[in-house]
């Protein structure tokens, strides 16, 4: 699952994008989350079990997810969720390492960057 902003999550229906990439284990397709599906985030664990039902679109090589069309029954495959969890570890270790908090660095606008080098 990504999203636009992969380190702040989204609650679904506030204008956020999800792409997933499906797989049956032997054909991969790509979709994109165009209306909320609530049981979607950025936090579902490699592996998790998709049930599509009804009739779906695809537009442009994606299938496009509804909370009609789509279901998240849970699930996860073990080898897969544990490079995902280290994964995400490291990237949120490197955040704070690199802040000293848990979120990016303030933003300073280039006029007052320039008096402070200055």
């Amino acid at each position: 699952v990504a999203s636009a902003k992969q380190n702040k999550p989204s609650p679904a229906g506030s204008g956020r994008c999800l792409r997933l990439v499906l797989t049956d284990g032997h054909q991969e397709c790509r979709a994109l989350e165009v209306q909320p599906v609530n049981e979607l985030s950025v936090d579902l664990p490699p592996g998790t079990k998709v049930l599509l039902t009804g009739d779906i679109a695809v537009h442009g090589c994606f299938i496009q997810l509804t909370s009609k069309t789509c279901r998240v029954l849970g699930g996860r495959v073990e080898h897969l969720y544990k490079k995902w969890e280290l994964t995400k570890n490291v990237a949120q270790q490197t955040m704070v390492r690199k802040t000293g908090e848990s979120g990016p660095p303030e933003f300073i606008p280039f006029d007052k960057a320039m008096k402070i080098g200055a």
